[in-house]
């Protein structure tokens, strides 16, 4: 069934190039992204979940009463 819809489609041979164009584009310009970051900022951010919540309390607002 779907290939007789899909023969009668003109310019149905073109989609899989495009669609991996697409993807290859959006995957090496999110490579180049995450390769041009800061590493302080990497390493910021990997560690901030390990942080304990009197440090990010104390960071965000210099209040030790903060409370979430």
């Amino acid at each position: 069934m779907f290939r007789q819809i899909f023969q009668n489609i003109q310019g149905i041979e073109l989609l899989p190039t495009f669609t991996l164009l697409f993807f290859f584009t959006f995957f090496v310009a999110v490579f180049i992204m995450a390769y041009r970051l800061d590493k302080k900022f990497i390493n910021y951010m990997g560690l901030l979940p390990l942080d304990s919540d009197d440090t990010l309390n104390e960071n965000k607002s210099g209040d030790e009463n903060v409370t979430n």
